[in-house]
């Protein structure tokens, strides 16, 4: 073997190295930003969902506990106003939640979102009408809710243990999902 011949085998080695360690570098930190993604819209999603269950249960609170008018005027102007925040983020969540988690991840969502809505309408009809409807199924709801989020924190959380997040996410049709609730007050909210 001549030396022309070995130098041509070193570069070509250096150059095949060279290659496949850029490549290997850019996967990694392609799928490092996907998993940090991903990580932030689990953290911010189950936090707003949290905070959302926290303020309709306060809410519900304050109604049942024949707090003050004033106080619970002020209680239903700070959900209602948290409710415009939460409904701003949901939106773009749902579409990283699809995009990072898949279709059973994001129904899941939804059919959690579907019960919080509803367990909202119920209140604010509470709200106008002085239990109109059954406040202990309230909080018997607020608890389900509680434990539908605590269920779909541990699957986001899993997803991205078991990184079947961004590419890997499942991509199998979802399972039938559920149809929204019927409402008992359908008015929307009154200005008192």
């Amino acid at each position: 073997m001549n030396a022309a011949h070995t130098y041509i085998q070193v570069l070509l080695g250096i150059i095949l190295t060279a290659v496949i360690g850029a490549w290997l570098a850019e996967q990694y930190r392609a799928r490092s930003a996907e998993f940090e993604t991903a990580q932030h819209v689990f953290q911010d999603q189950s936090e707003l969902l949290g905070q959302r269950l926290h303020a309709m249960s306060e809410l519900l609170h304050a109604l049942k506990d024949g707090k003050q008018p004033d106080a619970v005027e002020t209680q239903m102007a700070a959900y209602r106003a948290f409710l415009g925040d939460y409904n701003a983020k949901r939106n773009y969540n749902r579409v990283m939640i699809e995009l990072y988690f898949g279709e059973p991840i994001y129904n899941e969502e939804r059919d959690l979102h579907y019960q919080m809505r509803y367990i909202g309408q119920e209140i604010e009809c509470d709200y106008r009408e002085r239990w109109a409807v059954n406040p202990a199924a309230l909080d018997d709801a607020i608890a389900a809710s509680w434990e539908k989020l605590s269920d779909l924190s541990k699957h986001m959380g899993a997803a991205l243990r078991d990184d079947k997040i961004g590419r890997n996410r499942p991509t199998a049709a979802a399972p039938p999902t559920k149809d929204e609730p019927n409402f008992v007050c359908n008015a929307g909210p009154q200005p008192r």
